[in-house]
């Protein structure tokens, strides 16, 4: 179910990332904690974005 929710926005949500640093996703990873529905989500970019 929750691979689900956020699998439906994953693009959308991938281009709102690139929107703003304008740097394409090489991938994204997500988890959500059972006992606080804590979500966290890693974002794999094209190259370093200490510069931004």
């Amino acid at each position: 179910m929750r691979t689900a929710l956020f699998g439906n926005v994953q693009v959308e949500f991938e281009a709102a990332i690139k929107s703003v640093i304008d740097i394409g996703v090489i991938n994204t990873y997500s988890d959500i904690s059972i006992k606080t529905a804590e979500k966290i989500i890693a974002i794999v970019v094209g190259r370093t974005i200490d510069k931004i």
